[in-house]
């Protein structure tokens, strides 16, 4: 029996099917190849924003700037920006923890305004290696040492006025020394009235060795000598001050020794100026009046007649003699007494104060580190 039944249509209606399955594979596959290449991008703009992150991180550590952070106030923030290639960015922010700690904190940007922006942040803790000098006390000597006089001989740790200080540390010997019995108080000073410490006297072999005045945690007294700012041979010497020409620290004046004191409103042209002072004479040198800071390096005896204030540490290959009035040191003193065939070898008379201080140590020493990264320092932050 024959169908007569009409089937016209049926390949139209497979083949319109048929395209719409086709076109939707298509649109499928071109979405999928779409987010791919999107993914793909996004992921190349993500590491190139992670390179530029840490590409701030080492500009931060290639040229790290030991002014401007022994500048810097606890907690306060040093911002950066630096380009990298084809507009990318790294915007850094530099966070002064303590004396020798510091937040780095690196945010890389690729095509800012753009849908191929980028963002990535990186975190890093920076420690600042420092020569280590071993003084222990205001005053260490490595022979016969007599405190008279009406001074002050302090081992408590005092930070100078103004300076970018962490908190004060514990109380140091006021003079230290191999020998006890090397180290006299008489005079006004009787009684150990002119010395405050703890203790007051601190016996330590190694201040009658001669390696506790020449090696300093990688540096020797050569070494510092060779890198020294000012080199003097005359004695006596005066009027040492901070020298300015045409708003810029005159770093060449031989009697530009820094600047002191400073203005939280203006800070000076000479204050971030720790110059290494090195006096090559090897007798006695006399010094009357004047300012400075940074390291006194003196090739033989140092005498203090008057009117000297200095901070940091002064290192005197000889002897020490201080006599007359207005002389501070805010730091430290070390003499070696090198060859002394007299008795004693020092002496602190007149109304002398030798001041112990951390901070104006490391505020000197900080000139000549240099930075490292600390334990675990690197973080990707997001």
């Amino acid at each position: 029996m024959r169908n007569d039944r009409r089937r016209e249509g049926f390949a139209l209606a497979t083949a319109i099917v048929a395209i719409i399955v086709i076109g939707l594979l298509i649109a499928v596959s071109f979405f999928g190849s779409i987010q791919e290449y999107r993914t793909g991008r996004n992921s190349l703009s993500q590491e190139r924003a992670l390179a530029a992150a840490e590409f701030g991180q080492a500009a931060v550590l290639s040229d790290f700037n030991t002014d401007v952070a022994r500048a810097m106030k606890t907690g306060q923030v040093a911002t950066r920006t630096v380009s990298v290639q084809s507009g990318t960015t790294a915007r850094i922010d530099v966070t002064r923890l303590n004396m020798l700690t510091f937040s780095v904190v690196s945010e890389g940007r690729t095509a800012t305004g753009t849908d191929l922006e980028a963002r990535r942040r990186t975190g890093m803790l920076i420690r600042l290696e420092v020569p280590e000098l071993r003084i222990q006390g205001a005053l260490t000597t490595a022979n016969k040492t007599t405190l008279t006089g009406n001074g002050a001989t302090s081992g408590a740790d005092q930070n100078p006025a103004g300076w970018a200080c962490d908190d004060s540390g514990p109380e140091r010997a006021g003079v230290v020394n191999a020998n006890a019995a090397d180290v006299i108080a008489t005079g006004g000073c009787n009684g150990w009235s002119c010395v405050t410490g703890t203790p007051k006297l601190a016996v330590d072999p190694l201040a009658g060795d001669p390696a506790t005045y020449d090696e300093f945690g990688g540096f020797s007294y050569d070494s510092l000598a060779a890198m020294a700012s000012v080199v003097l041979n005359t004695t006596p010497l005066s009027g040492m001050a901070p020298v300015v020409t045409g708003g810029v620290c005159n770093r060449s004046a031989p009697l530009n020794w820094g600047d002191i004191n400073r203005n939280a409103v203006t800070p000076g042209p000479c204050e971030s100026y720790f110059p290494i002072i090195h006096i090559t004479n090897p007798g006695e040198t006399n010094i009357s009046g004047g300012t400075g800071q940074g390291i006194l390096l003196v090739d033989g005896s140092l005498k203090l007649n008057g009117n000297f204030e200095f901070f940091g540490p002064i290192i005197v290959k000889k002897n020490l003699i201080t006599e007359g009035t207005g002389n501070k040191v805010t730091g430290g003193v070390m003499a070696a007494n090198e060859g002394c065939t007299t008795n004693p070898c020092n002496r602190v008379a007149g109304n002398a104060v030798i001041q112990f201080s951390r901070c104006a140590l490391l505020a000197t020493m900080i000139s000549y580190a240099r930075p490292v990264l600390a334990t675990r320092s690197w973080a990707d932050m997001f």
